[in-house]
C-alpha cells in the first residue's frame, strides 16, 4: 500500500509520529486511555440543589453525561490518523477533523464567550453536601462539582488527582461563569492531546475522550 503524503514539506513530523511505526513493523502499542470519570463522581455526587448553579456557569449539559465504555483500539488508530501539522484527521477519503458543533451538541458546553486562559494546578477535595446545608455551601459544591468534570473529565490530564487552579478562578460567579467559551477550550485541550499522543513514544491519551470516540 501507498504509505501517503512523502513530501517532507507538508506533514514533515512523520518520522516521529506513531503511524511511521505501521511501515516498519506489524502492528503499533495500542494506546492506554486514561481516564476517571467514574471515580470522581462516587466522590463529589450529583446533587439536584446545584443544578441552577451548573446552568448558569454552563456545565447542566456536561454533567448528564453518561458512563461510556472507550474503545482503546479505536481511539489508537484515530490518534495514528491525526496530524500535528494540521490539526486534523488523514482518511483515505480526505481530511476531517471534530469542531465546535461538535463539542457543543455532545458535551453541551457554551461555544460563543471569553477565552478560558490560566494557570497553576490545585489538589482539591471536598465531602458530601449535607441537607441542610445553606446557600453559600450549596454554591461551594457547586463549584467542587465543575471542578470535577474538568479536571476528571472535560480537561483530564494524565494526574490522578490535580485539577488546574485556573480553572476554580473562572467559577467565582456563575454567570460570569457562563460566558466563557467552554466548548472551543474544550476542543482546544483535546486537540492538544491528540498531538501528544500521535508521537511514536506515547503509551497513553488523556482528555475528553468520549468525544473523540463519538
Amino acid at each position: 500500500m501507498e504509505p501517503g503524503s512523502s513530501d517532507p514539506t507538508q506533514l514533515y513530523l512523520q518520522p516521529s509520529h506513531r503511524s511511521q511505526s505501521i511501515w516498519e513493523a506489524s502492528s503499533t502499542v495500542v494506546l492506554s486511555c486514561r481516564r476517571r470519570e467514574a471515580a470522581s463522581q462516587r466522590t463529589i455526587p450529583f446533587d439536584q440543589r446545584i443544578v441552577p448553579y451548573l446552568k448558569a456557569g454552563g456545565f447542566l449539559g456536561a454533567s448528564h453525561i453518561g458512563f461510556m465504555q472507550l474503545g482503546w483500539h479505536l481511539i489508537t488508530a484515530l490518534v495514528e490518523r491525526w496530524r500535528l501539522e494540521t490539526h486534523t484527521f488523514h482518511m483515505p477519503c480526505g481530511e476531517c477533523t471534530i469542531t465546535l458543533q461538535d463539542v457543543a451538541v455532545q458535551l453541551g458546553l457554551p461555544v460563543d464567550g471569553e477565552p478560558v486562559v490560566g494557570s497553576l494546578l490545585y489538589d482539591w477535595k471536598f465531602t458530601k453536601l449535607p441537607l441542610d446545608a445553606d446557600d453559600v455551601s450549596v454554591q461551594r459544591y457547586a463549584r467542587a462539582y465543575i471542578m470535577q468534570l474538568i479536571g476528571g473529565f472535560l480537561f483530564a490530564n494524565k494526574s490522578n488527582t490535580l485539577v488546574h487552579y485556573m480553572f476554580l478562578l473562572l467559577l467565582i460567579n456563575f454567570d460570569q461563569a457562563g460566558t466563557y467559551a467552554w466548548d472551543a477550550a474544550c476542543l482546544a485541550w483535546l486537540c492538544g492531546e491528540l498531538c501528544r499522543a500521535s508521537n511514536a513514544r506515547s503509551l497513553e491519551i488523556v482528555g475528553p475522550l468520549i468525544l473523540l470516540q463519538v
